[in-house]
């Protein structure tokens, strides 16, 4: 398993933990997106996020706060 840690403007929103392997090619349901959320299998239960993404990082180490918070002021 793993955690994912949601960071809005270099500030932490929100934090997930997940099972199972990293590596999901989404065949089970639980693999991570960005933008859309599914509770279930069930077509009706799809939500995607109505608005723009400008920028999204994912790192494969883990960041501190203020690292995350460096990089969303631009300079990291």
């Amino acid at each position: 398993g793993s955690t994912a840690t949601l960071f809005v403007n270099g500030v932490q929103v929100a934090t997930r933990t997940y099972s199972g392997p990293s590596t999901d090619t989404g065949t089970s349901g639980k693999c991570f997106r960005i933008g859309f959320s599914q509770t279930d299998v069930d077509v009706a239960t799809r939500q995607f996020f109505d608005g723009e993404i400008l920028n999204a990082r994912i790192f494969d180490r883990a960041l501190t706060a203020a690292q995350i918070r460096t990089d969303a002021d631009g300079d990291g």
